[in-house]
């Protein structure tokens, strides 16, 4: 009887349900199941991007993507773009950089910051603006040092 009951539980939870409906995390493990047995290439949902603002040349401590770059020593300068404040924070243009989430835990933790509201790329349709937090950084406790890569000498390596 109870494996009777394990086998209903379980079909219930994939299958649709009496009026049709299937829930959102079923599904989705259900069409990965079909497209992994098929052989099909299982697409990556895109990395979360957060937006940082960068202020004009000379005011405040992120005027530059450079100061960004080597505040979290970043391997590349990060792009930047401009867009517009929302809501109670204005409706002026500003320019951001996007950073990965490893970034932003690095930028709460090395620098006093706030939030301001801004429109951004949404991550699934680039062309579509949604409304998102960024972050405004209004001073910095530490710096991080950029990671050096260990070269070998070229008389050890002949």
């Amino acid at each position: 009887m109870a494996e009777d009951l394990r086998m209903k539980l379980g079909k219930a939870s994939i299958e649709p349900q009496e009026d049709g409906r299937v829930s959102g995390m079923a599904m989705k493990f259900a069409l990965l199941a079909k497209a992994y047995q098929k052989g099909e290439e299982i697409v990556k949902p895109p990395t979360p991007r957060f937006p940082v603002i960068i202020g004009e040349d000379g005011s405040g401590p992120l005027d530059s993507p450079e100061k960004l770059q080597e505040l979290l020593g970043l391997p590349s300068v990060p792009e930047v773009s401009t867009t517009k404040l929302t809501g109670r924070d204005g409706n002026g243009d500003v320019r951001i950089c996007d950073i990965s989430t490893e970034e932003t835990s690095l930028l709460t933790k090395i620098t006093e910051w706030d939030w301001v509201s801004v429109l951004f790329p949404d991550a699934t349709n680039k062309e579509e603006l949604v409304t998102r937090y960024a972050y405004v950084v209004k001073s910095i406790k530490r710096r991080v040092e950029p990671v050096k890569e260990d070269k070998p000498d070229e008389a050890e390596s002949g």
